[in-house]
């Protein structure tokens, strides 16, 4: 059996292929031609048609990366606000301890102009001189917040100081200067009712058994941090037990 195939340097020349002997066929065969290095020529885009819209684009990149770096600053300094439970009873009721938000703006506005002049460390309110404390990252209502939530709640000083960004000092210094100012504030608020009224409202079985009881007082006792100070400490004394 002979076999002999031809092919030429041609592109699609016909070959002749011998497979047997008398049979002979005819097909098209691309021919493999050495070209060489061939370059293609592209048509290159005019970048000068295209600036503004480069530019345009760069400063949207710009402004975003702007404020996604402000979201990124905003999220590290989220802290604790009582206004973003408004619209919430079951909230209010829960970190304030009041029935609704508007009671609680209520008991704020009570010592809002007094809290004003606050001077801390001394307890004592500036009146005299008008010159205010060196002003806090806290604004006075986020600090009359801060010492509600710690007297409904019992929070330690380092969870308040998570929750409102603050230094366990300054939370510290927060709520020993709020709470002796409310103390004193609030105190001429609180007054007992005539002997009658008590009388008139009193439960049956207290007039039955106890006639003269105007106040029922429970206690309850909450450990705190111990603080540093001899006279501090002494202050903090229960007889409770």
């Amino acid at each position: 059996m002979k076999t002999e195939t031809t092919t030429t340097n041609i592109n699609e020349e016909p070959c002749t292929v011998f497979v047997d002997e008398g049979t002979k066929c005819s097909v098209h065969q691309p021919s493999f031609v050495h070209q060489g290095t061939q370059t293609e020529v592209f048509d290159f885009i005019d970048i000068k048609q295209h600036e503004s819209t480069i530019l345009e684009l760069y400063h949207i990149i710009e402004r975003l990366t702007k404020e996604v770096n402000q979201l990124n600053n905003q999220l590290k300094e989220f802290r604790f606000d009582i206004d973003d439970f408004k619209d919430s009873a079951s909230d209010i009721s829960f970190y304030p301890g009041l029935s609704d938000y508007e009671t609680l703006m209520l008991c704020y506005s009570i010592v809002e102009e007094s809290s004003k002049n606050l001077k801390y460390g001394s307890y004592v309110k500036q009146t005299d001189d008008g010159k205010i404390r060196r002003r806090r990252k806290s604004s006075n209502f986020q600090e009359f917040i801060m010492v509600i939530v710690q007297l409904r709640l019992g929070l330690l000083n380092q969870d308040l100081a998570y929750r409102f960004k603050a230094s366990e000092n300054t939370v510290s210094l927060i709520l020993r200067t709020w709470i002796r100012f409310l103390r004193i504030e609030l105190e001429p608020l609180i007054c007992l009712a005539p002997r009658e009224v008590q009388r008139q409202h009193m439960p049956p079985i207290f007039k039955l058994h106890s006639p003269k009881t105007a106040l029922i007082i429970h206690c309850t006792e909450f450990k705190m941090e111990r603080p540093s100070s001899l006279d501090n400490q002494s202050a903090c004394y229960s007889q409770y037990k």
